[in-house]
């Protein structure tokens, strides 16, 4: 009976107790509230404040014994669902009944109050106390939201939208100021696009002017000088005197002839081909390799093992200066190093012919495993790497597919050198007389792939004096998609090629020449979009594999983003390629900015065929300027 009293006097207390300074019908209160109550202005009563606590003892007596101190709320157990009704808006059930969120509850709504509803897309309104019924108040707008606090909740229109929640216009940020109609874009360069909830975009639309005379300049293709010897020590530097006449591609050799009865190189003559290569490279002339033996269909080929020594004993030398050499002719064996009166292992008659011709090759690809070696013919390819049984066999095993095109597939490493291009029908045997057209078209397919070039070695005046005209020759270099040709041999040719006046157009168009076409730009606050357009408009694709990079750049920073994703060996003649990418701002440093586009680097570095945008001082194609980073 005690307990009970005592237990109801306890309840009492709770109920009524009340607050400090406050008179009630009960008595004149001095006592503060608990900390888990708050105090009534009207009634003048301490009530309880949602179960609000600060330890244990401030629960003790509720049917919620533990008090939460990460919020201090009386709880039933610390597992619970809910603390209050916030907390269960998103489940649908918004009611918190001891710790469970509940669709109904025993809880009445103060009439007047306001609340956003559970998706956020109306304000609602307490209308009936009693029946806890809330009415929808207010729709968003579909670019609004309900939004506040307490009992001050209202439809907010989103950013990028003006209005009152209600109705939400979207805000035209490209005439935000007066008659401006191009916002923060560049007047007289970009437009500016409003977008919708959105910041704008700045376009610009950039056409380009195509300069054919440009390309001449450019590496690995071209009209080549011939003969610069590198096993011979002279006094100056050779390549000086190329580059001053307009050549930037030489045919340059490197003559064993007085070495065939010795294992080992003398270390005077590495020395002395080291010196031209660095004369070369002082210059930034490139060379297409050949090393030889014989220098006339007199004498005899070394043996091969000889040889592969010869090649071990040069090979770091070459490679360190890999980036000066274009292209390397198979050369090695043969008369003048072209692959025909092979004498010893590499005879006709010799059991291991096939094997140790094959083997100069390889060892060619060794000391240069990411560029093209240059076959004489067809024929030889296909007998070493093919299925042929003989020299004229007809087959295609060999042949470049798109599947081992820029692969390290010794059979995709192979192209070609014509020394007597368009000397007669067969070009002085480079196709046999009864297979023409199969064997030029076996060249046809791999020259997509692998680069092809030569000379001319005698023009004839007969029957087939057609074959040197300018219309006959300007097809067959673009079927058979030339990279460079000799201009020193045969005069006669070439002069009859100035005579008829196509030299100059083959001047320009031999190997790759790259015209951008058009540039689109869209920038925004952290990105700019870029698609660039560009057609190869010479005779071949390049064939050093050069990296492709956009480059933003001002007197203070530089950035250079690379377009791994991109083979500059695929742009293929005739075809316009897109080059497209995004370049997030977020982490440069604002200003006013130029954009740059870089392909190659070091020898290989190539130019657009395109009026004034090369940039000297930078060396580098200049595309736009005038971009803001902000």
């Amino acid at each position: 009976m005690k307990i009970t009293l005592f237990l109801l006097l306890i309840l009492f207390t709770l109920l009524f107790t009340c607050c400090e300074g406050k008179i009630t019908t009960y008595k004149n209160c001095t006592p503060k509230c608990m900390a888990w109550q708050t105090c009534n202005d009207n009634t003048g009563l301490c009530e309880l404040s949602d179960l609000r606590c600060e330890n244990n003892d401030d629960c003790s007596v509720l049917a919620k014994p533990i008090c939460d101190l990460s919020e201090h709320y009386c709880v039933k157990d610390t597992a619970q669902e809910c603390k209050r009704n916030t907390d269960c808006i998103d489940k649908l059930k918004p009611v918190c009944n001891n710790g469970i969120c509940k669709e109904n509850s025993d809880s009445k709504c103060i009439e007047g109050k306001t609340r956003c509803s559970i998706d956020n897309t109306t304000v609602e309104t307490c209308t009936d106390g009693i029946n806890n019924t809330w009415t929808i108040s207010s729709t968003c707008d579909a670019n609004a939201k309900c939004t506040g606090n307490d009992n001050l909740f209202s439809c907010e229109c989103n950013n990028g939208y003006s209005g009152d929640g209600i109705i939400c216009t979207d805000i035209d940020e490209c005439a935000t100021v007066g008659n401006d109609v191009n916002g923060p874009c560049i007047d007289d360069i970009e437009v500016c696009i409003n977008n919708i909830a959105a910041p704008v975009t700045c376009t610009r639309n950039i056409s380009f002017t195509e300069d054919s005379s440009i390309n001449i300049l450019n590496p690995d293709r071209g009209f080549y000088d011939a003969t610069y010897i590198l096993n011979e020590e002279i006094d100056y530097n050779q390549f000086q005197y190329a580059k001053e006449d307009g050549y930037n591609l030489v045919y340059a050799k490197i003559n064993l002839e007085n070495y065939k009865e010795i294992d080992v190189l003398p270390v005077e003559l590495i020395n002395i081909i080291e010196s031209h290569l660095e004369d070369a490279e002082s210059v930034s002339v490139k060379l297409i390799l050949q090393i030889r033996y014989r220098d006339s269909t007199d004498g005899e080929d070394p043996p091969l093992t000889r040889i592969i020594k010869h090649l071990n004993q040069l090979k770091p030398l070459l490679q360190a200066h890999k980036n000066i050499i274009s292209v390397i002719q198979a050369g090695v064996i043969g008369a003048w190093g072209e692959w025909h009166t092979f004498t010893g292992d590499f005879a006709d008659t010799n059991p291991n012919y096939k094997a140790n011709r094959k083997a100069v090759i390889e060892k060619l690809s060794e000391i240069f495993p990411n560029k093209y070696i240059q076959i004489r013919t067809p024929m030889h390819k296909e007998l070493l790497f093919g299925t042929s049984i003989s020299y004229e066999y007809k087959g295609t095993d060999a042949q470049i597919t798109p599947e081992i095109a820029f692969t390290s597939n010794i059979k995709s490493q192979i192209g070609y050198h014509n020394d007597c291009f368009l000397a007669n029908l067969t070009d002085m045997g480079t196709y046999p007389s009864d297979s023409i057209d199969f064997w030029k078209n076996y060249v046809i397919n791999d020259t997509k792939y692998s680069p092809i070039g030569g000379e001319t070695c005698n023009m004839d005046t007969g029957d087939e004096a057609y074959l040197t005209s300018c219309e006959n020759t300007l097809a067959e270099l673009k079927k058979l998609r030339y990279s460079f040709l000799n201009d020193s041999y045969h005069p006669d040719v070439l002069n009859k090629w100035k005579s008829e006046g196509c030299y100059q157009e083959i001047k320009e168009n031999l190997g790759y020449k790259l015209v951008a076409n058009e540039l689109y730009m869209e920038r925004t606050s952290n990105n700019i979009y870029l698609s660039l357009f560009i057609k190869n408009e010479g005779y071949a694709a390049p064939y050093i594999d050069s990296k492709i990079s956009f480059i933003l750049k001002n007197n203070t920073n530089s950035y250079k983003f690379i377009q791994e994703d991109i083979n500059i060996r695929e742009f293929y003649s005739e075809e316009t390629q897109k080059i497209e990418t995004n370049i997030s701002l977020s982490d440069l440093n604002t200003g006013e900015y130029c954009l740059y586009l870089q392909i190659g680097e070091g020898f290989s570095k190539i130019r657009l065929s395109n009026s004034d945008i090369w940039d000297i001082e930078n060396k580098m194609d200049k595309l736009t300027c005038n971009i803001m980073v902000e």
